[in-house]
């Protein structure tokens, strides 16, 4: 009786799905598109290097501060408000100032500017008269006047914000917004292999380009009006007095 070889057959290795071919291309792509928009951005930066405009008060003056025995007080404040940029290569576009003047706790005036562009290495300076209508005190808000009478010292405080929407050249602005998108699609991948739960963290709104305003004759309106609904019943205004570029 013959008995026949037999030879174990070879197995072939599994051939990769094109699935897996197209996945690992893909992702590929990407972690060298974030390493060359990291290393874009970056390079923009050191190339640009943008800081923020500094908003300050560079001078103001009390042209009237009247205070009777009823304890009613009228007073008229003019302040210049200065807007530097620093920066030697980018422009800077602001809007949206809304600057509130309070004495002791009240608001005396709100402090408006239409939207407006420092140019680089320049500033802007806004010059605000604001009058306040008849304020009533409370005891204690005489007593503090009384105090500020006694040292010849009237403090009033200046509060407020600016949106600052465009200070990024052109180029870096698609960089800027799709690289955290890149991020988010490569960690939450990777937090799922695992899985866990990625929660994308709080950003701020995407960049926008920097984007000249039309031309004006003045740089903006300015003016103020009293927050409806503030407890006291007061109300200010406010108008430019005289605004330069420098």
């Amino acid at each position: 009786m013959m008995q026949s070889d037999k030879h174990p057959k070879d197995h072939e290795p599994e051939r990769t799905h094109p699935l897996r071919w197209c996945a690992t291309f893909i992702f590929s792509v990407l972690a060298v598109g974030v390493i060359i928009a990291g290393v874009v951005a970056f390079l923009g930066y050191l190339v640009y290097h943008p800081t923020i405009p500094i908003i300050s008060v560079v001078d103001a003056h009390l042209n009237l501060f009247q205070y009777d025995l009823a304890g009613v007080l009228v007073t008229q404040v003019m302040i210049v408000v200065r807007t530097e940029n620093d920066n030697n290569r980018a422009h800077a576009s602001l809007s949206d100032m809304k600057l509130t003047l309070i004495f002791d706790g009240i608001e005396i005036a709100k402090l408006v500017a239409e939207p407006y562009e420092v140019s680089k290495n320049s500033s802007v300076d806004f010059n605000f008269v604001a009058t306040s209508d008849s304020i009533p005190l409370n005891q204690e808000q005489m007593k503090d006047v009384d105090a500020y009478l006694n040292e010849d010292e009237i403090r009033f405080d200046l509060k407020g914000n600016v949106c600052i929407f465009c200070l990024i050249p052109l180029f870096l602005v698609p960089i800027v917004n799709i690289l955290p998108l890149l991020f988010d699609y490569i960690v939450g991948k990777v937090y799922r292999l695992f899985g866990w739960e990625y929660r994308k963290p709080e950003r701020a709104p995407p960049a926008c380009p920097y984007k000249p305003l039309p031309k004006k004759d003045s740089p903006g309106k300015v003016e103020a009006e009293g927050e409806p609904g503030v407890q006291e019943p007061v109300s200010g205004s406010a108008e430019v007095a005289d605004g330069k570029l420098d």
